[in-house]
């Protein structure tokens, strides 16, 4: 993920592809807006209109414990409807590396 201003983040996949989101907090939950798709070439965010294939992406984080939420997001096009969705409880956890020795 990357800081782009604002409340604004891009999360970025494979081959340089990203989405754009805004995060704003309405007390209950983190809501996660649509900003548009960009390819990351040369550290250069170039929008791409990849809503016209897969749609807007939208998601909602409920806390449920400090290092517990959940979490739904899909992207639903227009005509195709959901074309990407998942769902579930996470939780955070500590992940300690093995000392290399």
């Amino acid at each position: 993920m990357m800081h782009v201003g604002g409340n604004e983040l891009i999360e970025f996949m494979r081959f340089g592809i990203g989405w754009k989101t805004a995060f704003t907090w309405d007390g209950s939950k983190v809501i996660l807006s649509h900003r548009g798709y960009v390819w990351r070439f040369l550290d250069v965010h170039i929008p791409i209109p990849l809503f016209l294939i897969i749609g807007r992406g939208e998601a909602e984080e409920v806390p449920i414990e400090e290092n517990e939420f959940e979490m739904w997001a899909h992207a639903r096009h227009p005509w195709f409807g959901n074309c990407f969705a998942y769902a579930g409880l996470f939780k955070a956890v500590e992940v300690k590396c093995a000392e290399a020795s």
